[in-house]
């Protein structure tokens, strides 16, 4: 994500369409952020580790037989 602060920046360097509504001379604070990138980093981010990593269990048989176990083992422990 970018994003770029400034504060105290005096009123009158901001672009016409900005200081509509505020007094000459004002000073503020102000935080501009990128959309884009604050949206699709994290995603793009996250599709990029789908796939890359093996397998924790192995095979996918493994898993299921690895949940099936501790689901059992819950089971058992139940009164």
């Amino acid at each position: 994500m970018t994003r770029v602060v400034r504060t105290a920046y005096p009123v009158s360097r901001l672009p016409e369409d900005l200081r509509d509504g505020l007094p000459d001379g004002a000073v503020v604070h102000i935080t501009i952020e990128t959309e884009s990138d604050a949206k699709a980093q994290p995603l793009a981010s996250f599709s990029s580790l789908i796939g890359a990593l093996p397998p924790i269990h192995g095979a996918t048989e493994d898993a299921v037989a690895a949940v099936r176990a501790l689901r059992d083992e819950w089971d058992r422990d139940e009164p």
